[in-house]
């Protein structure tokens, strides 16, 4: 969204505020339905808030009750560039540590089981958990190298991977592209 990189204080709400509307309209007229990419734009623009301690905590309330609303619907469901986004505003945001890793915790929990880790989510894992986090999140995976080895979906669990769809295969622009049965 054009909100998203603006430096407009407030932001955050004014996005939710357009994606309340939509889920209004959608009540109204079958034809105007919020899909996933409606709901990850909300958290996009709450992970590139600004401003004081408050306005950064209402960004990060506004971007879990997002992902709350999009897990709870029948018609649509988070991807991986929903949990990804989500994450990079634990990351991004100045919020309490114990807070934000709580929601972290839970957030890859629940993408791994819907088996939508890729390497976006994986980055974003990395630069929003604190090194317990996310050494008690990857466990066995955490190489001698330690939480400086960057993950990529080869070190993971086909299982985490399994419903990974929005990649490109048998493409010459490196590991990222390739398919993940290799």
């Amino acid at each position: 969204s054009s909100w998203s990189r603006s430096i407009i204080s407030g932001k955050g709400k004014y996005a939710f505020d357009v994606l309340e509307q939509l889920e209004k309209q959608s009540l109204v007229n079958g034809n105007v339905l919020p899909n996933v990419h409606c709901y990850n734009a909300v958290i996009n623009t709450c992970a590139f808030s600004h401003g004081d301690a408050p306005k950064q905590r209402e960004a990060f309330d506004i971007a879990v009750l997002t992902m709350e609303k999009l897990q709870n619907l029948k018609q649509e469901n988070p991807i991986s560039s929903t949990y990804g986004t989500f994450l990079k505003a634990c990351g991004k945001l100045s919020i309490p540590a114990v807070l934000s890793q709580s929601h972290i915790e839970k957030v890859f929990k629940q993408c791994r089981e819907d088996g939508l880790v890729n390497d976006f989510v994986l980055t974003q894992l990395r630069y929003s958990s604190s090194p317990t986090t996310y050494k008690q999140i990857l466990g066995g995976m955490i190489s001698s190298e330690g939480i400086n080895k960057r993950l990529t979906m080869k070190d993971i669990p086909k299982d985490w991977q399994r419903n990974i769809v929005d990649k490109i295969t048998d493409d010459e622009r490196g590991d990222w592209w390739g398919s993940s049965d290799e």
